[in-house]
């Protein structure tokens, strides 16, 4: 039967043929997942540095003004939609100042046009997840920072930045598991901002 037909050509790794494209989907899948896997890493990379980089300047700085623009900053991450900050990326940084493309990404560049090209999309995406990673690194922090074994080496002398250095190496192994709470948010949110940015890639495919 032609159920039958389809489990097996499935089985096979066969996806069948497109009906906008007229074409095999395993075919524009190989073509277009690069696209949408070099985001991601950038994305991933990007939330890392930006997420637990403010996290911990928050955490280690508490009632103070740095603290207060971070809580912010993380705030209206939060809660621009993902579009929003798309269409605000694009028109700071691609139209008023001409430092990125408009729309579009040359999949035959070299890794530095890539990059380029992936930066906007790459920051869309990872700015809500750092924030909510920021606000856990912080809240973490500010955990540790009242811990008997920091209060301990406090009270030593150590200088401020040994004392930083214990608050880090206890704080990362216990906030690093929860980055995979953002990847969830990476992976879906690349459907809309390849839409946003005309990126070739699954997620246009899809809304395609």
């Amino acid at each position: 039967s032609q159920v039958g037909a389809d489990w097996q050509g499935l089985a096979r790794g066969d996806l069948g043929t497109s009906f906008r494209e007229q074409r095999p989907v395993t075919r524009i899948v190989a073509e277009r997942l690069p696209v949408t896997v070099q985001l991601s890493l950038v994305a991933l990379t990007l939330t890392l540095l930006l997420g637990l980089g403010l996290g911990m300047v928050a955490g280690l700085n508490p009632g103070h003004m740095v603290e207060r623009v971070v809580l912010a900053v993380t705030t209206l991450g939060l809660t621009l939609p993902g579009f929003w900050l798309g269409f605000l990326l694009l028109l700071l940084f691609a139209v008023q100042r001409d430092w990125f493309p408009l729309i579009g990404f040359d999949t035959t560049g070299g890794a530095l046009a890539r990059l380029h090209a992936l930066t906007l999309p790459a920051l869309t995406l990872a700015i809500p997840n750092a924030a909510q990673l920021a606000r856990l690194t912080r809240a973490e922090v500010l955990e540790l920072r009242h811990a008997d074994f920091i209060r301990t080496a406090g009270s030593k002398g150590l200088a401020r930045v040994a004392v930083i250095q214990h608050i880090t190496a206890n704080a990362l192994p216990k906030v690093l598991p929860l980055v995979a709470l953002t990847l969830g948010g990476l992976l879906t949110g690349t459907i809309v901002v390849e839409q946003v940015f005309g990126l070739p890639g699954l997620g246009l495919a899809m809304l395609g």
